[in-house]
């Protein structure tokens, strides 16, 4: 049934209505123009309501997405009556605004029911929608595009999985590498590489490296000939710090060199059939940790990395793949920071430990500065000693100086402890047979030195000796295991300390330096006394000379006086007592 013209007429104004309304975005206009019962089906996918209460709320949740960012062009309208119903059809192009330019977007199409009802005409249904766009004219759906479409998603889903699993695999690397970042970050000395050396271990074995043998950190001293070996094996859960002579095997001088080359360099051998026998014979012949798995494998596998002045290096029984041999590498370069800041950290540390120690000596070389008499040994000791305690000598019991007398064979033994104080001791040289070797050995030349070690059986003899000459008691020997002495000559007798364990050559290298500060600063003093010494005796041969000149110039009883009087000036000159009568 066609439509007059004013019926057309009112059913367009409110149609047009409707949808200015709704480009414009004012909602409160479009809300009358809705029957009570108003159904819809939008073109979006949630846009779907079977009352006027929803239909508008959505209006009101999404109308900011259109209102003067969207155009209908190029719009047909065609109105139909269907017995007391308007069927208005609608074909447009819609037109979005983007980036401040007006773009299409796509074909729009709406079927829109209208009613008069209360002789007002009511919007009581609508359905719109968007044409696929994947059909060509002729089609009614495009089948071969949506196969083709559900090809390139499972591609783009399985690419997707293949990124996330490199992204999952990526996010495990990093997290294993902030472990070892963290332990070795915390570093506090050499030894705890071992444990740096267990944490790479395990998180490589997270990470699923296969077949670890160990991780191992060379550190290489080339002017000793040696490199430190830290290493931990995963196989058995144990680690171990061995030094390793460098010349003992062609192929660790070729690790030495290739690894010290440069600080990138990268090592890498395989041990397998003959060579793998000769190779574990050399470990055992040098002693290296057991491992029983290595006899029974048909081949080993070793990867360094340089990190300066040593290496970081995994082995394994099998090949590694070439992502793990990166992977490795990157847990390397963790290291390698980490390492350089010990480094760096040790080195401020050194520092400061040789500023206290130079510090102790001129406090050593200021009281020895000071001396002016025999007795003020004893002050020396007493600094030397205190000084000991501050540069950390725990087991240290005394500190002493001995003056030898080579005509007389005695000795004057200085010492001094916290626990006995002060003491001096007058004793020979053959007093006991380990005396005796001592003074030799001090005496065969001015920069000797001298070791003496007293355990067991020694040790209780000694102390019986010490108790029969008088010596101080000492509680703490009675319950040491061990007492040992050390001594260095200062020319006409020794300084030295004793302690009640062995010391390693970095505190005899400082006792060394403690004596050469000594060592001068007497000698000075020796010359000075020796000086003085002589000066006394010219003084004392000049007194006598004059005194025996007026002797032999006496020629009367009666010039005796006068001779008595010459004896009693020069005998005070001398500073010695005498009375005159």
């Amino acid at each position: 049934m066609k439509l007059s013209k004013k019926e057309e007429a009112q059913v367009r104004q409110v149609y047009n209505s409707y949808w200015d309304n709704y480009l414009k975005g004012d909602v409160e206009a479009m809300h009358p123009l809705l029957d009570d019962n108003y159904t819809q089906v939008g073109s979006a996918e949630t846009e779907v309501f079977v009352n006027k209460k929803d239909a508008v709320k959505f209006l009101y949740d999404t109308i900011d997405q259109v209102a003067g960012k969207l155009e209908m062009r190029n719009r047909s309208t065609v109105f139909e009556q269907q017995d007391n119903i308007i069927l208005c059809h609608e074909l447009c192009d819609v037109y979005v605004l983007t980036d401040n330019e007006w773009a299409f977007y796509s074909k729009f199409r709406a079927s829109t029911l209208m009613q008069k009802k209360n002789n007002d005409w009511k919007i009581i249904h609508q359905h719109s929608s968007m044409p696929d766009i994947r059909t060509q004219e002729g089609d009614n759906i495009a089948i071969e595009k949506i196969s083709k479409e559900n090809l390139e998603l499972r591609d783009a889903v399985k690419r997707r999985t293949i990124e996330l699993e490199h992204k999952n695999r990526e996010l495990e690397i990093e997290a294993s590498l902030e472990r070892v970042r963290a332990v070795a970050m915390s570093m506090k000395q050499p030894a705890d590489m071992v444990e740096v050396c267990r944490v790479i271990s395990d998180q490589l074995e997270l990470l699923k490296i296969a077949d670890i043998r160990n991780i191992q950190t060379a550190i290489i001293y080339k002017e000793k000939g040696i490199y430190i070996n830290y290493e931990y094996f995963a196989q058995y859960k144990t680690n171990s710090i061995l030094e390793i002579e460098i010349k003992l095997h062609p192929i660790v001088e070729e690790f030495v060199n290739q690894i010290s080359a440069s600080s990138d360099a990268f090592f890498t051998k395989t041990f397998e059939g003959n060579a793998l026998k000769n190779w574990i014979e050399y470990r055992k012949k040098t002693n290296q940790n057991a491992d029983p798995i290595l006899e029974k494998a048909k081949s080993v596998h070793y990867y360094f990395y340089s990190i300066g002045q040593g290496a970081l290096g995994i082995s394994t029984y099998t090949p590694m793949k070439e992502e793990d041999i990166i992977i490795f590498k990157r847990f390397r370069n963790v290291f390698k920071l980490a390492y350089s800041r010990f480094i760096d950290i040790e080195l401020a540390e050194a520092q400061a430990h040789e500023a206290k120690i130079e510090a102790a000596l001129e406090r050593v070389r200021a009281v020895a500065l000071s001396m002016n008499k025999p007795y003020d040994l004893l002050n020396i000791c007493e600094t030397l000693f205190k000084e000991f305690q501050l540069l950390g000598y725990p087991e240290l019991r005394n500190a002493m100086i001995n003056i030898h007398n080579d005509d007389k064979r005695t000795f004057v033994n200085y010492d001094y402890s916290d626990e006995i104080g002060r003491s001096i001791n007058h004793l020979t040289y053959n007093i006991h047979p380990v005396i005796e070797k001592q003074i030799t050995q001090i005496r065969s030349a001015d920069d000797a030195f001298s070791e003496t070690v007293f355990s067991g059986n020694d040790l209780v003899e000694w102390q019986n000796f010490r108790k029969r000459i008088g010596e101080k008691d000492d509680v703490r020997i009675n319950n040491s295991s061990a007492l040992c002495y050390y001594f260095y000559s200062i020319g006409t007798g020794s300084i030295g300390i004793s302690t009640f364990e062995a010391i390693g050559d970095s505190k005899l290298q400082l006792l060394k330096r403690f004596r050469n500060v000594f060592y001068f600063l007497y000698q000075r003093y020796a010359d000075v006394e020796l000086a003085i010494a002589n000066a006394r005796e010219a003084q004392i041969e000049l007194a006598l000379e004059r005194v025996r000149a007026r002797t032999m110039a006496m020629q009367r009883s009666d010039e005796l006086p006068e001779t008595s009087q010459i004896l009693f000036q020069q005998m005070k000159q001398l500073g010695e007592p005498a009375e005159q009568l």
